[in-house]
């Protein structure tokens, strides 16, 4: 496998903001992104996601959850990010799910999705997830078949507030 996760760390500040920027660049969408659009300091951001894991700490209307960095072995680059949210609320048991992913622009549509999720599948499995809720855009075929390439199977469609089709997939993890 090219990935691993990695959990970020204060020195891992140059890369984050660099992978940050490149969203930007290309007007893509940070969903998935463990929170990070909302700051402009990345060491906020990093405290901000250590609280978020500890039910104690965790923001009103959210659920523990902890953000990886999906990392490119060979050139040690950070090439997405992955949330992992503990349990589900009524609101990501119908749109948001147990894993958010979001893969840099660059090295989309190369597998490299797949890879990553099935990397979150493995830590779910150690955080004692064998059944596990994903979503994606209807339109996001990419995001589609990472899913179904990893056992996805789909239940059903949902509607946001404002008309976007949300596909949601479990995933027996096992």
């Amino acid at each position: 496998m090219l990935l691993k996760l990695i959990q970020p760390l204060p020195s891992h500040q140059a890369k984050a903001e660099e992978f940050k920027r490149e969203f930007i660049k290309y007007h893509f969408s940070q969903h998935g992104f463990g929170g990070m659009e909302r700051y402009d300091d990345y060491l906020e951001w990093l405290a901000f996601m250590v609280k978020q894991k500890d039910e104690k700490n965790v923001t009103q209307g959210r659920v523990p959850a902890e953000t990886l960095f999906v990392v490119n072995k060979k050139e040690d680059k950070i090439i997405g990010i992955v949330d992992i949210r503990y349990r589900l609320n009524d609101y990501l048991l119908q749109i948001g799910g147990h894993i958010g992913i979001s893969i840099r622009p660059k090295y989309r549509n190369r597998g490299l999705g797949t890879q990553a999720l099935k990397l979150a599948l493995e830590r779910c499995k150690e955080l004692c997830k064998d059944r596990v809720l994903i979503t994606c855009n209807k339109t996001n075929q990419a995001s589609a078949k990472m899913i179904i390439n990893n056992g996805g199977v789909f239940e059903n469609e949902v509607v946001e507030e404002d008309g976007t089709i949300l596909q949601r997939y479990w995933i027996d993890n096992k």
